[in-house]
């Protein structure tokens, strides 16, 4: 579940909200669900976004998934293809609150090559992951803009919080290489990676001014933490080889963010947004229980930390507003550091080995509001 801290700042946030009375004009084409500005929604408005994202072989312009795998000889084949689907929902609950939750899940082909220390005979091909989050955007400050058609300058206090799991990660194996030891199977044994989950929260101030009639700009910073868990575990029953491949690793963080957007819109119609945000690791404390023989399992069972305190992430977004309430949108994101700060648990024995590396998407959006 989402950490009780972050729901008792939900709790003070609306009770301090519902003393306020102010309200911002948002610019006109603004596209609220996934655009990082202080604005709120109307009262009792709702703002669903549907959307899709992908990478592949066609798509991978950039060679993003040559980069992941690299000089890696344990990845080989569609390494890096990703297919996600997400769910964005906002509601305003007066003209100061919202309040925006989000569901999602994705599938990140992992494909394993050779890996020297064990003898495959079957795994799985994907890490799939789902994730969940709630939210609130405090309105708490407005200035009336000089614009007839642009927005107000505006002052908000966003809370989120979050949590995240990945599916098992498994292989079968007929042997292993362990020290100055080969272990053969008389039938392949299941070792995973397993208990993959994290749960965080963060808070920021978010400042958003118009730049002329057709054209605003954010700026915001704030602070956030999380807490992510992993491990290890196999099928095998022996009293002897059984220990060596249960493993925990544990990994807490805190991080600053600091970001950028503009929003302009060139056409009637057509809004263009770009953000950019650096996620800047302040604290990492990573632990772990393993056996003494951990340095010689295959690399996707042993840990591996990030060494990369920093990501910056960059989107671009098109969007087409179809009719006063329906648009479409083609965005693009790049991270400079995979899901570095993102997905905390994705630093772990398996995907922790390419999380230093720049990664990136496309995405197909559907926005619809009520």
């Amino acid at each position: 579940m989402i950490g009780n801290k972050a729901i008792r700042l939900f709790v003070l946030l609306l009770s301090t909200s519902l003393t306020a009375h102010i309200q911002a004009d948002t610019p006109v084409g603004w596209i609220s669900t996934q655009n990082t500005a202080a604005y709120t929604l109307d009262p009792f408005s709702v703002d669903l976004r549907v959307s899709g994202n992908f990478i592949n072989d066609t798509l991978d312009v950039l060679d993003f998934r040559d980069d992941l795998i690299g000089d890696n000889d344990n990845l080989a084949g569609d390494t890096g293809d990703l297919n996600g689907q997400r769910l964005d929902a906002q509601f305003g609950v007066t003209s100061f609150l919202s309040l925006f939750a989000s569901i999602g899940a994705q599938d990140l082909t992992v494909e394993l090559g050779n890996i020297s220390s064990a003898t495959i005979v079957d795994a799985d091909s994907e890490l799939e992951t789902e994730w969940r989050s709630l939210g609130a955007r405090w309105l708490i400050y407005e200035a009336r803009s000089p614009y007839a058609t642009g927005a107000s300058t505006a002052l908000s206090l966003e809370l989120s919080a979050y949590e995240s799991d990945s599916a098992d990660f498994a292989v079968s194996v007929s042997e292993i290489n362990l020290p100055d030891l080969l272990v053969s199977f008389s039938e392949p044994q299941r070792f995973s990676v397993n208990d993959l989950n994290d749960e965080g929260w963060s808070a920021k101030l978010i400042y958003t001014t118009p730049l002329g009639s057709n054209s605003y700009g954010s700026v915001w910073g704030g602070y956030g933490e999380s807490d992510a868990e992993s491990g290890t575990t196999s099928s095998l029953t022996s009293p002897i080889l059984q220990p060596l491949f249960e493993q925990q690793f544990s990994l807490e963080e805190s991080y600053l963010y600091f970001g950028f957007g503009l929003n302009w819109q060139p056409r009637p119609r057509l809004p263009i947004t770009v953000n950019y945000e650096m996620i800047d690791i302040r604290k990492s404390s990573f632990s772990s229980t393993t056996s003494a023989a951990a340095a010689a399992l295959p690399g996707f069972l042993r840990a591996s930390t990030s060494s990369e305190d920093r990501n910056h992430v960059l989107t671009a977004r098109a969007s087409w507003w179809v009719t006063p309430r329906i648009n479409l949108s083609l965005s693009g994101r790049v991270f400079s550091n995979q899901f570095l700060g993102v997905l905390p648990h994705y630093n772990n024995p398996l995907s922790g080995s390419f999380s230093d590396e720049p990664y990136g998407y496309l995405g197909l959006e559907l926005g619809v509001q009520f």
